[in-house]
């Protein structure tokens, strides 16, 4: 396998002594774990009336928030979030402000009974009331 380097990356590389089989390997299989997540769409947790889709996890306390949230909107859209920013939690209901995969601003707002979904500051196709599945938050 060939890989082709843009000449200013090429120069990047070499100039900083950056390990450029180590750093394709990290990227390779980043971008294989996205794929994987991304075919997983079929084992969501909450779906709503409005067809849009959303799974998995987020804990947050005062240090901040880590963990993974998959979004398919009813538009077909999809987004991996496990970049967070900040999480507030009002009991029942909870946000979380993150960065997707592909650079977008990503607000999350779950309750009991309703999941929206912002990105760059739109309200996403799908986001509303729960259809099936749960949204805990503790």
């Amino acid at each position: 396998m060939q890989v082709y380097l843009p000449d200013e990356l090429y120069r990047e590389v070499k100039t900083r002594g950056l390990p450029a089989s180590e750093l394709l390997q990290v990227a390779v299989r980043a971008a294989v774990k996205r794929r994987q997540l991304l075919e997983e769409t079929d084992r969501y947790l909450a779906e709503t009336t409005e067809g849009a889709r959303l799974s998995g996890t987020v804990h947050g306390d005062a240090g901040g928030a880590k963990g993974e949230l998959n979004w398919r909107g009813a538009d077909g859209v999809r987004l991996h979030v496990q970049a967070f920013a900040a999480y507030g939690q009002n009991a029942p209901s909870a946000w979380v402000q993150g960065v997707a995969d592909d650079g977008s601003r990503v607000v999350v707002h779950l309750a009991p009974d309703d999941v929206a979904l912002w990105q760059n500051g739109v309200r996403r196709p799908g986001s509303g009331a729960l259809a099936q599945g749960t949204v805990k938050v503790h």
